[in-house]
C-alpha cells in the first residue's frame, strides 16, 4: 500500500532536520507530484534551495505557496532572502518587511532586513533594525556584528567598538566576533590591537579569509609589508574570485613601486567583479598603466546606468576625471571631479563653524609659552621627526628625501599620536584639547614615553623615525610638549595648488572639507591660522619647507633639512627616487621620480572652475 502523503512529508521533514536534504527534497517532490498545492512541501522544499544556493528556485516555490497562504511570516521571510540572492533588493525588503508586519518580534526578521538596507545604503534604517532585533534579543551575536558594521560605515565608531566587543564577550571562541572587533580597531587606527583581533580570528577559524584580509591590512600599517602581501595572495589563491583581496593587492603593489603588478591585480578585481567600483578608480588613477578603449568604454557605460547608487558612481566619476585629465581634457576631468565630491559634500557636509570652534579651543588650551620654544637635546634613539601640513602640501616628498639618509627611517603615517590623545583623555577624563592643560608634567612625561615605545618598532638602529601624518598639524604644541627632543617639519605649497590637489582625490567622507571647493578653501585658512599660532608657541622647534622652493632648489633646501637634524649630509637624499620602501600615500609614483614641477600653479590651467576656491581663500582672481 503506498504510504500516505502526510507520513512521506513527515518523514522528509525528519531527514530534512538530520541534514540529509537530498534525501528530504526527494520526498517533497513525490508528495507535490501529487498534491502542486501543497503549502508545506513548497515552502520546506524552498528551504533546501535556498541553503544548496538555488535561489531561483526557491523564489518560485515560495511564491507558489504565499498564493496559496499567506498568512505566515516565516515564507514572506525566506522569499526575502531569496530575492536578496537573486539581486532583486527592493522586492527582497518588501518581502522581509510584510514578513514583519505579520510577526513584528522577529529577532532573525529584522536583521536579515538590516542587512538589505545596509546593501541598499540606507544605513540609518538599517541601525534601527539591528537595535529593534536586539532588544527581542540581546544575545543576537549576527546583530551586533551588523550593527558594529554599520555603525563604523557611519563613523560612529564608539557605538561601533561597544557593540563588536559585545559581541566577543557572548561568542568569544567565534572568528566572526574577533573579526568585527578587529574592523573597528583597524579604523580607529590601533594596528597592533587589530592584528591580535584578526590573529586570535585565525586561530579559531583557520580557513578565515576576512581575518586573512584584516590581519593584511593591519600589518602593512605596521610595517610588515611581505607578510601583508603574502597573506592577500594566500586569499586569492584560495578564492580567485575574491575581488576586495585583488583590489587590496592592487593597492599594495602600487605603493611598492610595482605599477604593472597593480595594474593587474586591479584588473583581476573587475573581473572577478565588475561591479567593484572602486578597482576602476584604483586601474585609472594608476601611473604607468594605460587604459584600453574597452576599458574606459566599460567604466564608462557603468557610471551612466540611471539607478546607479552614489556609493558606486562617486569612484566611477573619480576614475572618468583621471581618464580624462591623462587624455588632455581638463574640463571634462573637473566636470567629474566636481560630481563625484559633490556625492561625498552631500553625504558628509562640512561645517566651518565647528572647526572654528575646535581651532579656537585648541588655541585657548596651548596658548603662547605652553611648551619650550627651543628644542631639548636628547640622546635616546630614534627620536621622532614630524612632517606635517595640510595633505597634498609635498609632505610624502619631504618624507622620502629624510628616509633616503640612512640614520632616519621613514615610518609613513602613523595612528601614534592620536592613540597618544586617547591616552591622554583616559587620564584626565577630558576629550583634546581640554585634556591638556590638566596634564602634570610626569603625566606629559609618561605620554612621551607612550608615544615612543610604539615608536621603537619602526626603526633599525636609525637615530630618526619620520611620522608622516598630516593632520598631526592639529597637535604640535601637545607634541612639543610630551616629546621636548622633537623637530617638526611644517611643509607649506601655494593654497590654490594645495586645495586643488587635494580635490583630486576622493579622501574619505571624514574630511568633510576635501569635497567642496568653498569648503576647502575655508579649511585652508582655518589651518593657516592655526600654523600661525603653533609658530610662536613652539619657535626654532619647527621650521617651514615651502613645496615650490623644494623643487626649484633641491640641494639648498635638502641642506636646511640636514642642518635642521643636525645630520651629515648624505648624496642620496637628492636621489631619493631611488630609495625602495613603502609610501603608502596617493604620492606613491611620485616620489619615486627625480624632482619635477609639473605640480606648480597647476591650478591656473583650470580657469574660472577655481573662482569659488579662490574667492573662499580671499585671494584675488589673477
Amino acid at each position: 500500500m503506498a504510504k500516505p502523503l502526510e507520513s512521506i512529508l513527515l518523514e522528509a521533514y525528519r531527514l530534512q532536520t538530520q541534514g540529509k536534504s537530498a534525501e528530504a527534497e526527494r520526498g517533497y517532490r513525490q508528495v507535490l507530484a501529487v498534491d502542486a498545492r501543497n503549502v508545506h512541501a513548497l515552502n520546506l522544499q524552498a528551504i533546501i534551495c535556498l541553503e544548496s544556493e538555488r535561489p531561483d528556485e526557491a523564489v518560485a516555490l515560495i511564491e507558489r505557496a504565499l498564493l496559496l497562504d499567506a498568512s505566515d511570516a516565516e515564507p514572506h521571510a525566506n522569499l526575502g532572502l531569496a530575492l536578496r540572492a537573486v539581486g532583486r533588493l527592493d522586492e527582497a525588503s518588501a518581502a522581509l518587511q510584510r514578513s514583519l508586519r505579520i510577526n513584528p518580534r522577529n529577532p532573525a526578521a529584522l536583521n536579515n532586513l538590516g542587512n538589505l538596507l545596509a546593501e541598499l545604503q540606507r544605513g540609518d534604517e538599517a541601525v534601527q533594525c539591528f537595535r529593534a532585533a536586539l532588544r527581542l534579543d540581546a544575545a543576537h551575536v549576527g546583530a551586533l556584528i551588523n550593527l558594529s558594521a554599520a555603525l563604523l560605515a557611519k563613523e560612529q565608531t564608539e557605538g561601533a567598538l561597544a557593540a563588536a566587543a559585545q559581541a566577543v564577550k557572548l561568542e568569544p571562541l567565534a572568528a566572526t566576533t574577533h573579526n568585527a572587533l578587529g574592523d573597528v580597531l583597524l579604523k580607529l587606527t590601533r594596528y597592533d590591537a587589530a592584528a591580535e583581533c584578526f590573529r586570535l580570528a585565525l586561530r579559531r577559524d583557520a580557513d578565515n579569509l576576512d581575518a586573512r584580509m584584516g590581519l593584511s591590512a593591519a600589518l602593512k600599517e605596521l610595517g610588515d609589508i611581505d607578510l601583508a602581501e603574502a597573506l592577500l595572495r594566500e586569499v586569492v589563491a584560495r578564492q580567485s574570485d575574491h575581488a576586495e583581496a585583488f583590489n587590496s593587492l592592487g593597492v599594495l603593489l602600487e605603493q611598492r613601486g610595482d605599477s604593472g603588478g597593480a595594474a593587474a591585480a586591479f584588473r583581476a578585481a573587475i573581473a572577478a567583479n565588475p561591479r567593484f567600483a572602486n578597482a576602476y578608480y584604483q586601474r585609472a588613477q594608476l601611473k604607468g598603466a594605460r587604459l584600453r578603449d574597452d576599458e574606459i568604454a566599460a567604466t564608462q557605460a557603468f557610471h551612466d546606468e540611471p539607478d546607479l547608487h552614489d556609493e558606486l558612481r562617486s569612484p566611477l566619476a573619480f576614475a572618468l576625471a583621471c581618464i580624462h585629465e591623462r587624455a588632455g581634457d581638463l574640463a571634462a576631468s573637473f566636470h567629474f571631479l566636481a560630481a563625484g565630491q559633490a556625492i561625498k559634500a552631500r553625504a558628509q557636509p562640512y561645517d566651518d563653524a565647528k572647526v572654528a570652534d575646535y581651532h579656537r579651543r585648541i588655541k585657548q588650551a596651548m596658548p603662547v609659552a605652553w611648551a619650550p620654544a627651543v628644542r631639548v637635546a636628547v640622546t635616546q634613539a630614534p627620536q621622532p621627526v614630524f612632517v606635517l601640513g595640510m595633505p597634498r602640501s609635498g609632505t610624502s616628498l619631504t618624507e622620502q628625501i629624510l628616509s633616503s639618509h640612512p640614520q632616519v627611517a621613514g615610518a609613513g603615517e602613523l595612528s601614534l599620536m592620536e592613540d597618544t590623545l586617547t591616552e591622554a583623555t583616559r587620564l584626565t577624563g577630558r576629550p583634546f584639547p581640554e585634556c591638556v592643560p590638566l596634564l602634570s608634567a610626569t603625566q606629559l612625561d609618561e605620554l612621551g614615553r607612550y608615544y615612543r615605545d610604539r615608536l621603537l618598532g619602526r626603526a633599525q638602529g636609525e637615530r630618526y623615525v619620520v611620522d608622516k601624518t598630516p593632520m598631526n598639524f592639529q597637535y604640535v604644541g601637545f607634541i612639543t610638549a610630551i616629546l621636548p627632543g622633537a623637530c617638526i617639519i611644517h611643509c607649506r605649497r601655494d593654497a590654490m595648488d594645495n586645495c586643488l590637489s587635494i580635490f583630486k582625490l576622493p579622501f574619505e567622507a571624514a574630511h568633510t572639507y576635501a569635497h567642496d571647493l568653498q569648503a576647502l578653501g575655508h579649511y585652508y585658512r582655518r589651518y593657516s591660522d592655526l600654523m600661525t599660532h603653533w609658530e610662536r608657541v613652539v619657535g626654532s622647534r619647527m621650521i617651514s619647507l615651502h613645496y615650490e622652493d623644494l623643487v626649484a632648489e633641491l640641494p639648498e633646501q635638502t641642506a636646511r633639512l640636514v642642518q635642521f637634524l643636525e645630520l651629515t649630509p648624505d648624496a642620496r637624499m637628492l636621489e631619493f627616487h631611488k630609495t625602495e620602501r613603502l609610501v603608502k600615500t596617493p604620492s606613491a609614483s611620485q616620489v619615486r621620480r627625480p624632482i619635477y614641477a609639473d605640480s606648480v600653479q597647476v591650478w591656473r590651467r583650470y580657469g574660472e572652475a577655481l573662482r569659488p576656491l579662490s574667492d573662499a581663500l580671499g585671494r584675488s582672481w589673477t
